[in-house]
């Protein structure tokens, strides 16, 4: 994430930037998630899609963390399946931001 805010601060941030949840818990600690996406509707698309990239193991990726993410992120913003996303302008209104230092 460090090379996307630098990218978002040489931008002049001009554009918003939103982080997605990787990994529900072991990569995502902390993730607080300020908006959601209901995924319902599409996510047999997604599938297809993940699934589609055979040397990556699509279906074991979904399986082990998409799944539990999609439902859980669901359950939160009360839909089926939802992906998470923090919208980092509503966090640092400053030039501050975590990882680039004061």
């Amino acid at each position: 994430m460090h090379g996307d805010r630098i990218a978002w601060l040489a931008g002049g941030r001009r554009f918003e930037l939103f982080y997605y949840e990787v990994n529900l818990g072991s990569q995502t600690m902390g993730f607080h998630p300020t908006d959601y996406v209901d995924i319902t509707a599409v996510r047999e698309k997604k599938k297809a899609a993940l699934f589609a990239h055979k040397s990556q193991d699509g279906e074991a990726i979904y399986r082990d963390y998409h799944l539990a993410m999609e439902n859980f992120r669901g359950r939160e913003s009360g839909c089926g399946a939802a992906e998470a996303f923090v919208y980092l302008a509503r966090l640092h209104s400053t030039s501050y931001l975590p990882g680039l230092g004061a």
